[in-house]
């Protein structure tokens, strides 16, 4: 083919002046953490009070009370993976979960 037939296309002395390319805004929320509540029990679904429960990742811990039941705010937003360990005497369990509300660990012995 022969290039200097091709068609010529007048491009404005201003284009290169405008916004040619097109963009946009993109505004990032911060995510939430979720508070996680949960349940430790053993083998025979009894609940464990006093057993410690941690947050490995977030360095955060606490203590079950006498249902077993324990609250921790996580440092992950709903539906990311947290890790849960929870361990009285000789028996320990490790869960990684999506974070949500509720949780229940079933303890068991080493």
């Amino acid at each position: 083919k022969d290039l200097n037939r091709a068609p010529k296309i007048a491009i404005p002395d201003n284009l290169l002046e405008r916004d040619y390319y097109p963009s946009m805004e993109i505004k990032l929320s911060k995510l939430v953490p979720v508070t996680i509540h949960g349940q430790v029990l053993d083998e025979n679904q009894k609940a464990i009070a006093g057993a410690d429960v941690t947050l490995p990742e977030c360095s955060k811990s606490t203590t079950t009370d006498l249902h077993g039941m324990f609250v921790l705010e996580s440092c992950v937003a709903d539906g990311q993976l947290v890790r849960i360990h929870a361990e009285k005497g000789k028996s320990a369990e490790t869960i990684t979960v999506p974070a949500r509300d509720s949780v229940e660990l079933v303890l068991r012995r080493d």
